[in-house]
């Protein structure tokens, strides 16, 4: 056996460090997987977007997938409308028009 492997390990010279962490560190992961995300092209969100809904036509079926994208679509389309967006309510006033 290798005594000089076990003799670093317990070495009284090393330097033993405590790494405390700060409570804001978890939102500036957040804000760097964010940013990371962001910095992707649109072929890989679409991508990654793909794959999603593939897994949800495998595991929830057809129109349980459907049925989600539609609400999805709703929801993302009132909080838009909520917020104010110029561009989604000219789409929906030309959409309602006649």
């Amino acid at each position: 056996m290798n005594n000089n492997l076990l003799d670093n390990i317990n070495s009284p010279d090393e330097e033993k460090r405590i790494v405390f962490v700060k409570e804001d560190s978890k939102d500036k992961f957040d804000e760097r997987l964010i940013k990371n995300f962001s910095d992707l092209r649109k072929p890989t969100k679409y991508g990654i977007l793909g794959v999603i809904i593939a897994l949800l036509f495998l595991k929830a079926g057809f129109w349980a997938t459907i049925l989600i994208l539609l609400l999805f679509g709703i929801g993302y389309g009132y909080g838009l409308y909520k917020e104010g967006n110029p561009k989604f309510i000219r789409f929906l006033m030309n959409l309602f028009r006649k």
